[in-house]
């Protein structure tokens, strides 16, 4: 379902049935849209997305010379989330932390809303690689429901 980002944003909290989809103005113009994750967190005030990629040997390159910012790149598969088509990762060294308001400066466009069964164990193995990457600041570490 594709909404407006006005009316979009609102309604971006923690599901285990969908996955946002949109396009970041803090990345190249020609980067597709990429999918989000968006994890429960205990300040209302602020949302919690992890992404995901298909660049995968670009992100695990990246952290390559840190093997413990290396080990919250998270391997995902099609077993994991039925939409992913090739090799992915999340990221969990760079969430997003943000309130609406900021989510909204970076959001190019419409956010749409993707129905999907996420499980408790992605979910779970995603909280870990934020609380367990040293680039994550405690703030954000500190705002997770474990």
């Amino acid at each position: 379902m594709l909404l407006p980002r006005a009316l979009a944003i609102k309604g971006i909290v923690p599901s285990k049935t969908t996955v946002y989809s949109f396009k970041n103005s803090e990345y190249d113009s020609s980067a597709p849209a990429h999918l989000h994750i968006v994890i429960p967190i205990n300040d209302s005030d602020y949302v919690l997305l992890t992404m995901i990629t298909s660049q995968v040997e670009k992100r695990k390159g990246y952290y390559a010379h840190n093997p413990k910012a290396l080990a919250s790149v998270i391997d995902i598969e099609k077993d994991d989330l039925d939409l992913i088509r090739k090799e992915s990762v999340i990221d969990c060294n760079k969430p997003l932390y943000q309130t609406r308001e900021e989510l909204a400066t970076i959001i190019s466009g419409d956010i749409e809303y993707i129905d999907v069964s996420i499980p408790d164990e992605l979910i779970d193995r995603i909280k870990v690689g934020i609380v367990n990457s040293p680039l994550v600041k405690p703030i954000i570490k500190k705002s997770i429901e474990i």
